[in-house]
């Protein structure tokens, strides 16, 4: 009995914890290439990884990194493929972006809690 019940608890919080996070509004970000969106989730200073370049952005100047982004790699579509969580501190999150000219991009986020709510902390863009 005890056991089902930290179950319960358990796969409760669990829920909570993946609801806090922005998963939608990430998405329909990446849909409609929406950089200003995505920087408004994402912390004040944001790591962004483009095809192994990295930096450390500001959120104008990540604004304009993801901007050039989507400017050459027009959204077609985005979906998630994965989205984990990590202890209390922080989740992480996988996706697929294929932009219209047809190339397709591997997505990885990862979020730091802030409050009550995740922030994006790094946003890793990979070719396939």
């Amino acid at each position: 009995m005890n056991y089902l019940l930290y179950l319960l608890v358990t796969v409760s919080l669990s829920f909570a914890t993946i609801n806090v996070i922005p998963f939608s509004e990430i998405e329909t970000a990446f849909q409609t290439g929406d950089s200003g969106k995505i920087m408004e989730l994402s912390k004040s200073k944001l790591i962004i990884n483009l095809d192994g370049r990295e930096g450390v952005y500001s959120q104008p100047q990540g604004n304009q990194v993801l901007k050039t982004f989507f400017k050459v790699n027009p959204p077609k579509s985005f979906s998630f493929s994965f989205k984990g969580t990590e202890k209390k501190l922080g989740s992480y999150a996988l996706g697929l972006y294929t932009s219209s000219n047809s190339s397709t991009f591997k997505v990885s986020l990862k979020f730091l809690k802030e409050g009550d709510v995740y922030k994006i902390e790094s946003l890793a863009i990979q070719k396939q």
